[in-house]
This record gives C-alpha cells, structure tokens and sequence, in this order.
C-alpha cells in the first residue's frame, strides 16, 4: 500500500473510529440513532454524518499535515462560539472534529461569494480577536507564514527542480514574478496590520448559515499570518472586473477599523497576488502530501494560482 495512503483508506479504520464515536456520544448523553453515513472522502479528509436525537454531528477526519485543525477547531469554539460550529469532541492522534451540523447552506449552495457579503466581516472579527492570541495559535499547532516570507518561500515552489504547484511558466516568467511578490508583499507590510489567524482556504464554499448567522468551518489550512492573505480566495473566482471590485469592497468594509479604506482599497492587485502566492505555497505542501497518483483532484488549483499571479505580473 502506498506510504501516502490515507488511515481512512485502510482496513479496520471506519470500525475503530465508530467505536471512538460511540463512546464520546455515550459520554454526552446523546446516542445515535442511525447508521454513521459517509458524506465524502479523498485524499485530504473524509467526512461523516451521524444523527442522534438532539441532531445531526458531522465527524471529519484530516491528512496529518492538518493535524492542528481539532484543536483549532474547539479553541475557536470557546472563544467565538457564535462564528463557529459547535464541537462536541476532538481526538488529536486521528486528527478527528465531532462538529454540530449547521442548519442552514453553505454560502456555495445559496449562490456564490455575493450570497454572503458579510462572511469577511465574519472573518475579520475572528481575525481581529486572535490578535493578541498568537501565542494561543502556535500552542494548538498553527504554524508561522510571514508576509515577509512569502516570496522567499515561493521560489522553490515555482523554480525548484521537483515542482508539483507551478503552472506553465518558463523560468524567467516564474524568477520575475517571485520578485513582483517580494515588492508588493513588502508594500502590504506599510499598513501596519500585525499577525492573526489565517484561515487559508476562505471561499464561499466553507461559509455557512446556521441560526440566522454566518459561521465558517473547514480550518485546515490555517496558519498565523497576515489576515490579508484570505481575500484571494474569495475575491478571485469573480466574473468580471466590476465583480471583483465588489466583492473587494467587503474586504476594504471589514477592515476599515484598522485600514482607512482610502488606503487599502486601491491595494487590491496587490491583495490577490501575494495571496495567490500564499495559496500556492499551503497548495504545494498539500500535493506533496498526497498520493502522488491522486495529486491531479488537487492540481488545478495550483494552475489556476499561478495564472492569477501571471496575469497581474507585468512581463518583462
């Protein structure tokens, strides 16, 4: 079997995590009251849902690169129970959330980025609270993505001699756009915004509504850097330029309690391209993580990051 194989790909690991299941739904007074349903699984996590009689839980089970997300998960839970889902129980050795299931859709189900114009106030908030807490992120396992050190950390990705996240760029393409990264991200630096919680893969399919708010889930990616960095995910994907000034504008909106928006709104290349780097570098961890004969249900994503970041990089 390959050494990259997910647990959950293996013989024996459903019945034991039932078990686990089991026991933590005994101890909360709340047993199932049907079969444990698999929702999804690939390379990344798997996915399952439970009834029991309070309601449904989804229990979700990561890579190990993703071996902060439970943790993460309660500590958010406790700290900022109403922009979260609730979580019942974490097991840290088989990187397992037992989380409430949300009653309402995710953003993605309900149509897209614009159905939710509020999610990056949501995030802000749970940004802003996080900054005096990094210490508290690095405890749970969350480790440190600078800004200052994007670029330097995008050069092996895109000019390495094993790359598994580039596109299609020549050499000379990918040395000059590390070096456009390096620029803007320095410039970015200015506006005096320090480290929070990044959520890292922040789009409208991880935004959901429950209870008459917005919550945001799936964690995986998260790293202490520059909050910033969240807005390329869900800015990119817009059908136009008049599209992606708006849904910048949310952006500018949720920041503008320590940005004037007069100063980050005409930042917005600047944004999604140093967050287009960003992504990449979590996107080449994740692939070298996985299966490589699995690699390509993740590859696009790469390939779409470097073509954002070939678009808005001046040829030379």
């Amino acid at each position: 079997m390959p050494s990259l194989r997910p647990a959950w790909a293996r013989p024996g690991w459903t019945a034991r995590i039932t078990d686990w299941l089991d026991r933590q739904l005994a101890w909360a007074g709340r047993p199932r009251t049907g079969e444990l349903e698999q929702q999804r699984t690939w390379s990344l996590s798997t996915l399952f849902r439970a009834e029991t009689e309070p309601g449904a839980l989804w229990l979700k089970s990561c890579m190990p690169r993703f071996h902060a997300e439970p943790a993460l998960g309660r500590w958010l839970w406790e700290m900022l129970p109403d922009a979260v889902p609730g979580v019942l129980a974490i097991d840290a050795a088989d990187r397992i959330v037992l989380l409430d299931e949300m009653d309402g859709p995710t953003a993605k189900d309900a149509g897209g980025e614009e159905a939710a114009p509020e999610a990056p106030a949501v995030l802000a908030r749970i940004a802003r609270m996080t900054e005096a807490r990094v210490g508290e992120l690095r405890a749970v396992g969350l480790h440190d993505r600078p800004l200052g050190q994007i670029a330097a950390l995008l050069r092996p990705v895109l000019l390495g001699p094993d790359p598994v996240a580039a596109g299609a760029l020549s050499p000379e393409r990918a040395a000059r756009i590390v070096d456009w990264v390096e620029r803007q991200a320095r410039d970015l630096e200015t506006l005096g915004l320090g480290p929070t919680l990044v959520h890292g893969d922040f789009h409208a399919g991880n935004v959901a509504f429950h209870q008459g708010r917005l919550v945001v889930f799936d964690w995986s990616d998260a790293v202490v850097g520059h909050p910033l960095m969240d807005a390329a995910a869900w800015i990119w994907e817009a059908a136009d330029d008049r599209a992606l000034a708006a849904r910048w504008e949310t952006w500018v909106d949720a920041w503008s309690p320590r940005v004037p928006a007069v100063q980050l709104r005409p930042r917005l290349d600047q944004v999604l391209g140093v967050g287009a780097a960003h992504q990449l570098l979590s996107l080449d961890g994740i692939l070298r993580a996985m299966e490589p004969a699995l690699r390509h249900s993740l590859a696009w994503s790469a390939v779409a990051y470097t073509a954002v970041l070939d678009r808005l990089v001046p040829p030379g």
